[in-house]
């Protein structure tokens, strides 16, 4: 299967081609899987979240993405991938940052302040997270923090504090310095809440599709077991039609963003509703008749497969944001007796060699 769609040329600090076709990666699970169907949807303006590298000096500060292979910052002056309002507040962010004399990080000699940050976007605002090499603000950065809210456009900017070496982009300690806790986007007609250090999917028009097909494959009353559920965005949009839905994520803010969520909600689906703060290898799977995993890029543990591989369900939902691992684990699931019934892809990342699989198996 391949498609390609005419876009737009190569922008300004970005590798976006200008024609995209189906991923080099899609072959091969085509290869091994069988012929299904690669979707796409949006290619400009999908993107509601990025995490964005700062570097350069003080009178020219570098926000984008390293080049392929280095630590080197492009800088991104516009992206035709983000939504328009994310572009917009770049630019404020860049002349803010030279008025108050913000210092970018400088990795190799472990100086500087601003390391990174991250924008979370619902068209209209922005949760704007940034990342701090260091354990508080100084007095420049906080009203630096308190021009770039009275500007408009934020919903909220919260400080992440990140003062070790590391190649990781976020830290553990988070302070909300100004604006709302709270921030919720619209997914399938639910609002979800969202802690800035929570993952969530950044092409929503594209993830919608995939949350219809996920549905498309599931019959009503199931006892659902929801493994590494993050905020609850798959299982809540199943609930309605299920009997029972027990959500695992051991991500520290994934509980309280996931209340907050389920706050909104009939009562009739709070009460079909668990979410346990535990990894997923420490969950009893002996009630579900149905698993659905979204696991990391590095697929199942060996623990959390054999206990799937051992429990009473009838039917195994794999939602995979790694190909490779999703082949090794497809591999095991069939040689446990599981028999593939149907999957697709979905490109939520357009010109990268990059694909999304929802597969469903059965016993």
């Amino acid at each position: 299967m391949s498609f390609s769609c005419a876009v737009f040329p190569r922008c300004s600090g970005c590798s976006f081609q200008k024609d995209v076709t189906s991923p080099k990666i899609w072959e091969k699970i085509v290869e091994v899987l069988g012929v299904s169907e690669l979707i796409c949807d949006d290619l400009t303006s999908w993107r509601s979240r990025a995490k964005l590298a700062v570097r350069g000096s003080v009178d020219k500060p570098l926000i984008g993405l390293f080049e392929e292979g280095s630590h080197t910052v492009v800088d991104l002056k516009h992206c035709p991938l983000h939504y328009p309002v994310m572009n917009e507040a770049l630019e404020k962010i860049r002349r803010l940052m030279k008025i108050h004399k913000i210092e970018p990080y400088r990795e190799k000699e472990h100086v500087g302040r601003l390391r990174y940050l991250q924008m979370v976007s619902d068209r209209k605002q922005i949760q704007l997270s940034l990342v701090w090499n260091g354990e508080f603000l100084e007095e420049k950065e906080k009203a630096f923090v308190k021009q770039l809210y009275n500007e408009g456009m934020f919903h909220s900017i919260w400080s992440n504090y990140h003062p070790k070496r590391s190649n990781t982009i976020l830290g553990n300690l988070w302070e909300l310095e100004v604006g709302k806790e709270d921030f919720f986007q619209e997914i399938s007609g639910i609002s979800f809440a969202f802690h800035p250090s929570c993952f969530a999917q950044a092409h929503l028009s594209l993830y919608e599709k995939m949350l219809e097909y996920i549905d498309s494959l599931i019959a009503e009353g199931r006892s659902l077991i929801d493994l590494y559920s993050g905020v609850g965005c798959i299982g809540l949009s199943l609930a309605k039609k299920a009997k029972k839905v027990t959500l695992v994520e051991s991500s520290p803010h994934a509980k309280s963003s996931f209340e907050k969520s389920l706050e909104k909600l009939p009562e009739s689906v709070k009460k079909k509703c668990l979410f346990l703060s535990n990894p997923v290898e420490e969950v009893d799977f002996s009630e579900g008749d149905l698993i659905l995993v979204d696991p990391p890029r590095k697929g199942l543990s060996k623990e959390c497969k054999k206990k799937i591989f051992v429990s009473q369900a009838k039917q195994l939902i794999y939602i995979s944001c790694g190909p490779e691992s999703f082949l090794r684990d497809y591999r095991e699931i069939l040689q446990e007796g599981w028999i593939l019934q149907e999957f697709k892809g979905f490109l939520l990342f357009p010109g990268t060699d990059h694909v999304e699989i929802v597969a469903s198996f059965s016993r």
